[in-house]
């Protein structure tokens, strides 16, 4: 089957590209971080680290390059959206639905694309498990940067996020964290 896209599809998914580029991250918002993070950034942060964490397995990085796509559509819900996370589901996986039939109109990219937003979901994998992992890393490690570089912030809610951390070489990143937090 024929990969390439039409140019008006690429023009269209950069657009989606190009909403996570300007799409600022809800939580670091809300706790008044100065020039916070976008969506884009983020997505970016967590495939470099998967790249680095996975011994460069390449499934591993496209699983995170596509993790926060439905956002582009749905905005960056976080918990405390008040959105359910059921609802929060749904969303985005209608939202990448429209992705795949409307936007790359059905195509086998679309598909490719929309599985691998289903495998990272699912969190049946051993490389959406520790993808997973990464982005709660990623969270963590942008909390204690914010923390270190901007004066009067406290972000400890957001090491919270450490419980859904398992993986041994990933938990001894966040300690270290912990360890030069406490400097």
């Amino acid at each position: 089957m024929n990969r390439e896209l039409p140019a008006s599809m690429v023009l269209d998914f950069f657009r989606l590209i190009a909403q996570l580029k300007g799409l600022r991250r809800t939580g670091w918002l809300r706790s008044n971080v100065s020039n916070p993070e976008s969506v884009a950034s983020h997505s970016y942060s967590v495939a470099l680290l998967t790249l680095l964490l996975s011994d460069f397995d390449l499934h591993a990085v496209k699983l995170a390059l596509v993790h926060d796509l439905a956002e582009s559509l749905t905005g960056d819900i976080s918990p405390k959206c008040g959105v359910s996370p059921q609802e929060k589901a749904a969303l985005e996986d209608g939202a990448f639905r429209q992705i795949r039939d409307e936007v790359l109109g059905g195509t086998e990219i679309g598909h490719k694309l929309y599985a691998l937003f289903r495998e990272y979901e699912d969190a049946q994998t051993p490389a959406a498990l520790l993808v997973r992992q990464i982005d709660k890393l990623d969270l963590i490690l942008q909390a204690f940067t914010y923390e270190q570089s901007q004066t009067k912030l406290e972000l400890t809610e957001f090491f919270a996020a450490a419980e859904n951390i398992h993986s041994t070489s990933l938990r001894s990143v966040y300690e270290e964290v912990l360890r030069q937090r406490r400097r």
